[in-house]
């Protein structure tokens, strides 16, 4: 009998040993190193959004959405899910305005002919957070200025009367007072 206690006491411990073991033990993932952060379509736009911009504009490559925007969400899977999604989108270009850092609009590169579920999620959070978002197909290409005026539009909304460049009419509109 006392065998049988002194031999359940020792299986106990190795089961105890084997679970706090493991625990500790370092997962098993192997790394690789990518050496080209940007694709050239993002090193392309990035360039064109610096000279169409100027000075008074920086242009961030590659930044999550939990950078851009505070969200909670549900403690069900679908809602963890979600923030999973949430946590690992990254917007292809972040323009802010240099001198304030403030947000002037999500740049997201389209390389097929419609969005993929990538820009699609960050277009629904976009509107949700009412964050100017301009979606660019990479195969359609923009001069300096119509990039410049797209931008403008994003980050100080306007409404423009015509197409004419010298008698251009504007009428500013103040973010954040929406009826």
């Amino acid at each position: 009998m006392e065998w049988l206690f002194v031999a359940l006491i020792v299986v106990l411990v190795v089961i105890w040993w084997w679970k706090g073991r493991r625990g500790n033990s370092e997962p098993d993932v192997h790394f690789t190193v990518n050496n080209v952060v940007m694709d050239k379509y993002t090193r392309q736009y990035r360039e064109q959004l610096i000279n169409a911009l100027g000075e008074s504009f920086d242009v961030f490559p590659k930044v999550t959405l939990a950078e851009i925007v505070d969200y909670e969400v549900g403690d069900d899977k679908v809602s963890q899910r979600y923030a999973d999604e949430l946590d690992a989108a990254c917007v292809d270009l972040l323009v802010l305005d240099r001198p304030s850092g403030e947000l002037r609009c999500i740049v997201m590169l389209s390389r097929q002919g419609k969005p993929g579920s990538r820009q699609l999620l960050i277009r629904q959070v976009c509107q949700q957070s009412k964050l100017p978002f301009l979606l660019l197909d990479v195969h359609n290409d923009l001069s300096d200025k119509e990039i410049r005026q797209k931008i403008m539009a994003m980050s100080e909304p306007t409404i423009v009367t015509g197409d004419r460049d010298s008698d251009e009419v504007k009428i500013y509109l103040e973010p954040g007072h929406r009826r």
